[in-house]
């Protein structure tokens, strides 16, 4: 009986295994699986830990320094040009920044047609780890009397986490974004597909644009040494 195989079965076996073992199909141990790469941004998905919606990731590298990147991370006027489809942002509690500091603001989201804009109320604390070099912010949506709910918009629900850490040796920075989003609503499925892809590469990539030209925050400017 012959049992070498044939080619065509030999083919089927080596695209199942380049499947198999390929980051689209391994998940790591937090369940996040990688999906592609995309204007120098590594972008991951996963099931939703917290809401009924979609799970998503994306990393950056960056020749900058880490202060660069904190600047305009931190920066309320800036995130309109950076965060991806933000339209709109009203400030309603804010802190002086130190190591640890909160700030809560409204933001209007511009959707696709023919979506309904969405808005969101966002709790922010900061935090600053100069013992491993990062600096990270927590984004949770939260209800405010006031700001309620508009007619202009759907009220959506976010859990996001952002970590920006000071590489070792030269000036470069990496960039962690992860997002959980109830968009809220029946969507059309390429919406929130374009959602786990768009918004973390344009927010990332325009992020790291707008640092380009920012000063360096003075509270971390050692940490590249």
């Amino acid at each position: 009986m012959n049992r070498s195989l044939t080619a065509p079965r030999a083919c089927l076996l080596v695209l199942a295994l380049t499947f198999l073992f390929s980051p689209l199909a391994i998940a790591g141990e937090d369940g996040w699986e990688h999906i592609t790469e995309s204007e120098g941004v590594e972008l991951y998905q996963r099931d939703a830990q917290n809401l009924d919606g979609i799970a998503f990731r994306g990393i950056i590298e960056t020749d900058l320094h880490i202060g660069q990147v904190v600047t305009a991370l931190i920066d309320a006027d800036e995130r309109t040009h950076w965060v991806y489809r933000q339209a709109e942002a009203e400030a309603l509690d804010t802190e002086e920044p130190n190591q640890r500091w909160s700030e809560r603001y409204w933001v209007r989201v511009d959707m696709p047609f023919p979506a309904t804009d969405r808005d969101y109320i966002f709790h922010t604390e900061y935090e600053l780890h100069p013992d491993d070099r990062t600096v990270v912010a927590d984004l949770e949506t939260v209800e405010d009397p006031r700001k309620p709910e508009q007619d202009c918009c759907v009220r959506a629900q976010s859990y996001t986490h952002y970590t920006v850490e000071a590489l070792p040796g030269e000036e470069r920075t990496r960039i962690t974004l992860e997002v959980e989003v109830d968009l809220g609503g029946n969507l059309p499925g390429w919406i929130t597909r374009g959602a786990r892809r768009d918004w973390p590469v344009e927010t990332l990539t325009a992020l790291v644009e707008r640092a380009q030209h920012a000063d360096v925050d003075p509270r971390v400017d050692d940490w590249h040494e």
